[in-house]
């Protein structure tokens, strides 16, 4: 897998610890991560990609991996950086990072999503358009083989 040219997650997102994301705990649930790598990433599908709509979503998840590193707390705005770390022939993968209003990094992870074709319910090849303007945005170079 490669990184961006930019070694950094440009694409970020803002989203709020609501009071129902709290546990019994008083923090916000465990499986909230991945819901807020979610909101990030359905907005990079729609501003990087250039699929705008929910109908034109054409990827699955394949795997999903968070590891935690700070209790997420209510009230908070976070942010949620994120880039596709590498395109394949018919998958990308893409990074988080959950930062706290200070920058502190909360909570960091990984999803692997498969590109799907619902009509014919098979997986297919990345799109050409979406590999040239997801490539753009990250500065990764087509012609570069990940190590």
């Amino acid at each position: 897998m490669s990184d961006p040219a930019s070694g950094s997650l440009r694409f970020t997102r803002r989203v709020e610890v609501r009071f129902v994301d709290l546990d019994s705990m008083g923090h916000a649930h465990h499986t909230l991560p991945v819901i807020y790598f979610e909101e990030a990433r359905a907005a990079y599908w729609r501003e990087v990609a250039g699929r705008p709509s929910v109908q034109d979503i054409d990827y699955v998840i394949a795997e999903v991996r968070v590891q935690f590193k700070q209790r997420i707390l209510y009230p908070g705005t976070l942010t949620v950086k994120a880039g596709v770390t590498h395109v394949g022939n018919a998958s990308f993968v893409m990074r988080y990072e959950l930062l706290d209003e200070e920058g502190i990094v909360l909570a960091t992870g990984e999803t692997v999503q498969v590109m799907y074709d619902y009509t014919t319910s098979r997986s297919m090849r990345v799109p050409a358009d979406v590999r040239a303007r997801i490539e753009e945005f990250e500065g990764i170079n087509p012609e570069r083989k990940a190590p």
